[in-house]
């Protein structure tokens, strides 16, 4: 027990240790971000708060414009700091709204975004909080689908399918006992890559 601690995220569990009996304790809708410069993480940040701040059926309607309205009054408001507002690749947003998992998301029955959830687990025998943020999930008349944005530099999606993909089962997993309804599709858009991967 003294080499389990009491609290894990997602990541670290993804990463490599075993767990079982999962069981829901609380889910909250905060989710909060420090700048500290533009490191490869914090570019991924500012990334994501774009993301969580567009409304997608703007986004997916007007294009670049409204996306860059948006980076502009975050920078105002200072929730981006000048660098980071220069580095979000507008391009790369605007490939996610042409592509078919960015339309979908925008044309769902319902979307939320930054969805954070905690969770009971045995971990080696001993009880452990787990915490996790789920980017984006959206329905659609036969379920729900799991979408993680990645701004990884990657040549090829197998990098990310390997890297990631146990991350997102324990997305789905808790999204399905949150909310009771059965998670169709897992899926990850890669901004690098400009790409969309389903994952089974």
């Amino acid at each position: 027990a003294v080499k389990v601690k009491s609290k894990y995220s997602v990541t670290e569990l993804a990463g490599g240790s075993t767990v079982s009996s999962d069981e829901i304790l609380l889910q909250k809708p905060e989710f909060t971000r420090e700048h500290e410069g533009l490191t490869a993480a914090q570019r991924g940040s500012a990334m994501h708060l774009v993301m969580e701040h567009l409304d997608f059926a703007k986004a997916l309607e007007h294009g670049g414009s409204y996306i860059r309205e948006t980076v502009e009054k975050l920078r105002s408001t200072e929730a981006l700091s000048e660098q980071e507002a220069k580095a979000i690749r507008i391009d790369q947003i605007q490939g996610f709204f042409a592509a078919p998992t960015g339309r979908r998301a925008a044309q769902a029955r319902t979307l939320q975004k930054e969805r954070e959830f905690i969770l009971q687990k045995d971990v080696s025998g001993t009880q452990a909080i787990v915490q996790g943020i789920i980017d984006c999930f959206f329905e659609e008349e036969d379920g729900l689908v799991v979408l993680d944005y990645k701004t990884d530099k990657v040549t090829k999606e197998e990098q990310l399918v390997e890297k990631y993909h146990m991350q997102l089962d324990y997305y789905a997993r808790a999204l399905s006992q949150i909310t009771g309804k059965h998670v169709k599709e897992k899926m990850i858009y890669s901004f690098e890559l400009q790409k969309e991967i389903i994952l089974y």
